[in-house]
């Protein structure tokens, strides 16, 4: 058995493939997936999936090139589907000061948090 831990079957590049993904996967020996959403589009996708296919389970958070838009609202949206029974872990989170979209202060700010969260809940986290 192989478990894909870090899959984005959940963006738009496979939107209605992904049946067929992951038949082809499984051809290969690949099967579990876990689906990481880290913004709002693809955390919704990751739990739809999860919800759809018996192999697909969920890892959500807030990625760190997303911090800026990151507040009270999303996060508490972001708890709230943390209890969903198909998510495994807290993530992607972390910093990636390659991309510009959010400073260092933002990202390490929302980390942060993330990480005080994930230990409220008791959820492993993805780095």
């Amino acid at each position: 058995m192989i478990f894909d831990t870090h899959t984005h079957l959940n963006v738009s590049a496979f939107t209605g493939e992904e049946k067929e993904v992951i038949a082809r996967a499984k051809e290969l020996a690949v099967t579990r997936f876990a689906v990481v959403g880290f913004d709002t589009d693809t955390i919704t996708r990751s739990l739809e999936l999860s919800e759809g296919f018996k192999e697909v389970v969920s890892i959500i958070g807030w990625h760190p090139t997303e911090a800026y838009q990151y507040n009270k609202e999303i996060e508490s949206w972001l708890q709230e589907r943390l209890t969903h029974p198909q998510v495994v872990a807290m993530g992607e989170m972390g910093l990636d000061y390659y991309w510009k979209d959010s400073t260092p202060e933002e990202q390490d700010k929302v980390f942060r948090r993330q990480i005080a969260i994930a230990k409220e809940m008791k959820l492993p986290i993805v780095i």
